[in-house]
């Protein structure tokens, strides 16, 4: 190999990962898988595929779709965000089942029947960022210019679950800083029977606009951005519970307190959540009843330095054990951490340990290296 080459090499396969599958999702059954790759090692253009029986089948691929046009903003911003520098299909979502696949291609919804392998045209009210289909498979949800929208993939109803009260509003994205460093990407989750959607409400009014120029086209005006910067104002986040025969109910917590939504799903036993507190010293999960918003606390983790976010957590077994994380003694180190006794008795605000302690009848044991970071350091706080 000539070393002298390797850097353009390493450009050209954007660091040896073109040609590599990721973004994995397994059928329940185990016997099939959807993933994305590209088709070559210096190909930028993401292609779906399915792997079935031990054989691949490429099921969408961008050219054939005639999808040409500019992406979106919010979906560049997204991408930005994700450190998704690829083309075509580079994200998807299926139902429960891997029965049908969505995605978006320049802003254009597509589906595809994931035995047949013929995607199809959804329509949509406009270009259509971070589309996520309902766990049953009929319908998908979806942000456009700012609104969260609901179509039918059988092309039927159109639905506006919820629009932008304020220049500065969006609905169903996630805001920079939970984008940037809480490992949170996403703004709205089905509920699992497919009736309603948890979202994500960002006033980004607060957040102090910073100006970036393009030094590749010093013609092209600077563009704007709001940007928290540390100790500066962050956005104004709220979640909301909308149904599809117009439901709309608000997730009811101490926001004075605890400002950042670290994150958010929506399983069997309802929605789940994880807020921090400013000093980032202090992380409650929080069950919320989606019929009333009222939130109930689960568990408190506090640190005098500040609370570790863990990717995958907070979670919950299908018998609804709360699964989260503690640091532990070792420089580096954290534990798995399962409260298997009802979330009653732990509702309790406790520091991390005690609360462990108390409602965990698990053996804490230490997770693999790659799991939690054993041999990595802890990241910077932010804002």
């Amino acid at each position: 190999m000539d070393i002298h080459a390797f850097p353009t090499q390493l450009a050209r396969t954007q660091r040896l990962s073109l040609g590599l599958p990721r973004a994995f999702t397994l059928s329940p059954d185990g016997r099939r898988a959807l993933f994305l790759r590209t088709r070559g090692p210096e190909d930028r253009t993401g292609c779906l595929w399915l792997l079935d029986g031990g054989h691949e089948r490429l099921l969408a691929a961008p050219e054939t779709l005639g999808a040409h046009g500019p992406v979106p903003e919010a979906e560049r911003v997204r991408r930005e965000r994700a450190r998704e520098h690829g083309a075509g299909v580079v994200a998807y979502s299926a139902d429960a089942d891997l029965r049908v696949a969505v995605f978006a291609v320049n802003g254009r919804l597509w589906a595809v029947d994931t035995r047949e392998g013929r995607p199809w045209r959804v329509p949509t009210e406009g270009p259509v960022t971070d589309p996520r289909l309902d766990p049953t498979g009929a319908r998908v949800a979806y942000v456009c210019e700012g609104a969260l929208h609901v179509s039918e993939l059988d092309g039927g109803r159109l639905l506006r679950m919820a629009a932008p009260d304020g220049p500065e509003v969006v609905w169903g994205l996630a805001e920079h800083v939970a984008a940037e460093s809480m490992h949170r990407s996403r703004g709205h989750w089905w509920s699992p029977d497919g009736r309603r959607l948890l979202a994500a409400r960002v006033d980004h009014s607060p957040v102090q606009r910073w100006w970036i120029a393009d030094p590749a086209d010093p013609s092209r005006p600077p563009r704007p951005i709001r940007y928290p910067a540390a100790g500066t104002a962050n956005a104004l986040v709220t979640l909301h519970v909308l149904g599809l025969d117009g439901e709309r109910v608000e997730l009811d917590w101490d926001r004075e307190s605890f400002e950042y939504v670290t994150a958010a799903r929506w399983d069997a036993h309802g929605p789940l959540i994880g807020v921090q507190s400013r000093d980032q010293r202090t992380l409650r999960i929080l069950a919320a009843d989606p019929g009333t918003g009222a939130t109930t606390l689960l568990h408190e983790q506090r640190d005098p330095a500040w609370v570790e976010l863990i990717p995958g957590t907070p979670a919950r077994t299908a018998s609804g054990a709360l699964v989260h994380t503690a640091d532990s003694p070792s420089p580096g180190g954290c534990w798995w951490t399962a409260s298997l006794s009802p979330p009653r008795d732990c509702r309790s605000p406790r520091s991390s340990t005690s609360a462990a302690n108390r409602c965990s009848s698990w053996p804490r044991t230490s997770p693999p290296r790659d799991t939690c970071g054993r041999t990595t350091p802890r990241a910077a706080p932010y804002g």
